[in-house]
């Protein structure tokens, strides 16, 4: 059974980096995720089938619906980004994954046979300001202004102000090890050229 999660569950503030050891950290949003891993683990020691679980970075592609709202009101001019703190000037670090990498993980992880949990992010946290930099560049736009998530909750809601202020750095070595996966898009710089094209 192989179940696509997602990093940003297992934020853990103070730590460095979001590791496949960190512990649940659910919000409204991820608190079905969490739950889901932890039915399939629990009922693979008591039935015949080999559990694998993908956590996944902050997906991006050029049919993600996402990717597509966040360009769409960048060209409009519609764009605001979140920061931390009170001027909205903190950055914060996370991890992205293209989605076709991610689609190339679970070929990846079925044919050497893992089981366990795995982070499948691009080779390089970034931050939301870089994020939000490189796709206003590769679309040929300057870089969009930024508020703080106090300000900003109010316009697009507690959720995506929580998703973008709480840091989820991590790094994808373990399932490098473990397989011949590499991204073909290691980093946004990449991935953002390509999304656009």
């Amino acid at each position: 059974v192989v179940f696509p999660s997602v990093v940003w569950a297992y934020q853990e503030p103070g730590r460095e980096r979001v590791t496949e050891d960190s512990p649940a950290n659910p919000d409204r949003t991820t608190a079905s995720a969490v739950e889901a891993e932890s039915l399939i683990m629990e009922s693979a020691e008591d039935s015949d089938f080999d559990p694998l679980v993908l956590r996944l970075g902050w997906l991006y592609g050029p049919t993600s619906a996402q990717t597509q709202q966040i360009a769409k009101q960048m060209l409009s001019g519609e764009f605001v980004g979140v920061g931390r703190g009170l001027l909205g000037r903190t950055d914060t670090r996370l991890s992205m994954i293209h989605a076709e990498d991610a689609a190339r993980s679970v070929v990846a992880g079925l044919d050497h046979g893992l089981t366990g949990v795995y982070h499948v992010v691009d080779d390089q946290p970034v931050t939301t300001s870089a994020v939000f930099q490189r796709l206003a560049e590769a679309l040929n736009l300057s870089r969009p202004s930024t508020v703080p998530g106090w300000l900003a909750k109010h316009f697009v809601g507690e959720d995506m102000v929580s998703f973008l202020t709480r840091p989820f750095p991590s790094s994808n070595s373990k399932f490098k090890r473990k397989t011949d996966w590499e991204p073909t898009y290691p980093s946004i710089d990449s991935g953002f050229e390509s999304v656009v094209a």
